[in-house]
């Protein structure tokens, strides 16, 4: 049987907290902008890595190994509409077997 056939899905993700370069003080909403953060993201070269699997996430534009991890403010139907960034997550595509994830 081979992974795909055995319903295991797995992949790792990382949450990462901005700082200040000087001061090392967390930077949150007040200070970061989701569409900046994400801009920033989408420009890092990432054709060499897989892609499968990865979900794309609200108000991102595309599915990428980076995403700006924080909280989703929704409109009166709850579809979000805003994002207040409090850092990175930085996530593997959806792997078949940890070995595949860790490679």
């Amino acid at each position: 049987m081979s992974g795909h056939d055995s319903g295991f899905h797995f992949g790792l993700e990382a949450e990462f907290l901005l700082v200040d370069a000087e001061s090392f003080r967390p930077l949150w909403h007040p200070q970061l902008r989701f569409n900046e953060l994400n801009a920033l993201l989408e420009a890092i070269p990432v054709h060499d890595l897989p892609h499968d699997g990865l979900d794309l996430e609200p108000l991102h534009r595309r599915p990428l190994p980076y995403v700006v991890e924080g909280y989703h403010l929704p409109d009166p139907n709850l579809r979000p509409v805003e994002l207040l960034p409090k850092g990175i997550e930085i996530r593997t595509s959806v792997c078949y077997s940890i070995e595949e994830c860790l490679k």
